[in-house]
């Protein structure tokens, strides 16, 4: 019988996630996601309530209680996450405390995320996403399209953190398009 020596790949080939550009930093949060999408007719927001210790966001929100976040997808249908490390049974204890009440599925192997932090990065982002990123909030989260590829865009900090959420397989691009727009917007600010 054949042996297999698997070795993990991260979603950016042999490049690292993590890029300094001036007073801009770029890094991979190592996240773990689980999508809740809750049953017609039962108490899913509740149920997701206790777990979270927090009631679940609507709309354009998400909440970040100790070590775990949700924000909303969609009506009744909510993404939760947390680090790796701390919450890599975040799948088992949603099904767990769901009861039936929800789909639960595992989301990690298929999403990837980029925190850009630094003073002035809303300056980098409003070229890159079709809504104005100056009105967002800490706590709020966006639905945009970056580079024709639909991300979710978080505010963790106004003008200062940003988080990028988006399909694995566009992970390279992503890191390429983010570099390239921090780069320009140092440029013109140098220039100025």
């Amino acid at each position: 019988m054949a042996k297999y020596r698997l070795t993990p790949w991260s979603p950016f080939g042999q490049d690292s996630a993590a890029a300094e550009i001036g007073p801009f930093a770029l890094m991979k949060p190592d996240l773990a996601l689980t999508s809740v999408a809750g049953v017609s007719g039962t108490d899913v927001e509740q149920r997701l309530a206790d777990v979270l210790g927090a009631r679940p966001p609507g709309p354009g929100g998400f909440v970040q209680t100790g070590n775990l976040g949700c924000f909303w997808m969609g009506a009744r249908l909510w993404m939760v996450f947390g680090s790796r490390g701390t919450c890599d049974d975040l799948t088992e204890r949603l099904e767990t405390a769901m009861q039936g009440a929800a789909a639960v599925v595992e989301q990690s192997d298929g999403w990837v995320g980029l925190d850009v932090t630094g003073q002035g990065v809303s300056g980098a982002f409003e070229r890159l996403v079709c809504f104005d990123i100056h009105e967002m909030r800490a706590g709020e989260v966006q639905r945009s399209v970056i580079e024709h590829v639909g991300c979710i865009v978080f505010c963790l900090a106004p003008d200062r953190h940003m988080r990028v959420l988006a399909p694995r397989s566009y992970a390279r691009a992503l890191r390429r398009t983010l570099v390239t727009c921090l780069k320009a917007t140092l440029a013109l600010h140098t220039d100025e």
